[in-house]
């Protein structure tokens, strides 16, 4: 606080002035002068502006601490006696305190007001009259500014009836941004708030921890296109089937660097792709089938949409499975092929008059070749799903059904979600 104020009151009334006190000066007649708050000869006790001081008494300043526990007006009711205040650190000591500043008018231009807060409490400041200005600190250019926690703050009346009426300087922790954000590429320094999406913040002022955490939400069961909040979280695609999933422009908001999307496909049937995104897929084409999941992250090429995970429409699935060998499980008598079984061997167990039934699917290049083989002396038959057709030369769809080991080669011709069209070849009878 200022005590040129003090100096010049010291001055007229004739008394002598030391860097610490006033004592022993001539009145030059003035037995005594009454002293306003913020002044005292009697250290420890709060002048409520009805201390004095004589010829012989001791001058001091004084900033009396006094602790708010309830929104008040400065200089009308914060103490319980009307101005008084500017002698006193007024001392947010409670949630949600307003302290309203009294109007700013050139008769009081020079007033001063100093306001603290305890116990982690932030407050709020503002100035009776909508159009006065509190300016000159962080947050300011209003009629209100708000205030963090344990941070110190001193207005100065500026006179001003309209525009700047009080100038602002904050003190103490948190009072000057310091915190620099980057990520490696960009920098913003001065910082005085930091949002961070996807995750759940824990702990108390003036520390605290976050953590990311990812939403799952319901299960997709129409077609979907990705939006912003999407970033980060996971989607679950699912349905009846023949549904799209739309990867739109890339933004600030979709798909910008460092972000992450996760699907996975808890659907009976397969869902497509549409790309939309103005970058180039990799590690994935146009299909998420059954069973598939992953994680999409933007290059830092600025050019690919990278796909980490399990694609049945991915190259390096076809590549991993080629040659592979599994035994099926049937249901009801019936095996349903996926994409994820093209380049593989299929063992088929025995069952009463079992049926392989080829997808409707468009896999890269619309290459698949399924090959099944019977374990026991069963007869199969190969048949396209919905609207899909099978085909060879004498129209024959049934292994033999005569001994173990018979083959059926399936190989995709026509790729389609609705109609594929399949070539089925082997040890087949009609």
């Amino acid at each position: 606080m200022r005590f040129i104020l003090t100096f010049l009151l010291l001055c007229l009334c004739g008394l002598a002035v030391r860097a610490d006190n006033v004592s022993n000066g001539s009145a030059g007649g003035i037995t005594s002068v009454a002293l306003a708050p913020g002044f005292t000869t009697t250290p420890g006790t709060q002048n409520l502006g009805t201390q004095t001081i004589t010829t012989t008494g001791t001058l001091n300043g004084q900033l009396w601490p006094v602790l708010i526990t309830t929104s008040c007006t400065i200089d009308t009711n914060c103490q319980g006696t009307a101005g008084i205040d500017g002698g006193a650190l007024l001392i947010a000591n409670g949630a949600g305190i307003t302290f309203t500043l009294p109007a700013s008018a050139a008769a009081t231009k020079g007033r001063t007001y100093q306001l603290g807060s305890l116990g982690g409490n932030s407050y709020t400041v503002t100035v009776s009259g909508g159009a006065q200005v509190i300016a000159g600190c962080t947050g300011g250019g209003s009629n209100t500014l708000s205030v963090g926690a344990n941070v110190d703050a001193i207005f100065e009346d500026m006179g001003s009836t309209a525009g700047t009426s009080y100038k602002c300087t904050l003190a103490g922790a948190g009072a000057t941004p310091s915190l620099t954000v980057t990520d490696g590429t960009h920098n913003v320094a001065g910082v005085a708030s930091l949002t961070l999406n996807n995750g759940v913040v824990s702990g108390a002022s003036p520390n605290a921890t976050w953590g990311p955490t990812i939403t799952d939400p319901a299960a997709k069961t129409a077609s979907y296109t990705v939006v912003a909040t999407d970033m980060g979280n996971a989607i679950n695609l699912g349905g009846a089937g023949g549904f799209s999933l739309t990867l739109p422009a890339v933004s600030s908001t979709i798909f910008p660097q460092g972000s992450t999307l996760n699907v996975m496909v808890s659907a009976a049937s397969s869902w497509l792709i549409t790309n939309s995104t103005g970058l180039t897929l990799v590690g994935i084409g146009t299909t998420l089938c059954p069973g598939d999941f992953g994680t999409f992250v933007p290059n830092a090429d600025g050019a690919h949409l990278d796909f980490f995970g399990k694609s049945c429409s991915s190259a390096q699935v076809f590549g991993e499975a080629h040659g592979t060998t599994e035994v099926v499980s049937l249901t009801s008598n019936d095996y349903a092929a996926t994409q994820s079984d093209c380049g593989k061997i299929k063992e088929l167990p025995g069952g009463t008059t079992p049926t392989v039934h080829l997808p409707n699917i468009t896999p890269p290049g619309n290459q698949c070749t399924i090959t099944f083989i019977t374990t026991v002396a069963v007869s199969y038959q190969a048949l396209a799903t919905g609207s899909g057709t099978t085909q060879n030369s004498q129209n024959f769809s049934h292994s033999r059904g005569i001994n173990p080991g018979d083959h059926i080669i399936a190989v995709l011709i026509i790729g389609s979600t609705t109609a594929a069209k399949w070539d089925i070849s082997g040890d087949l009878t009609s």
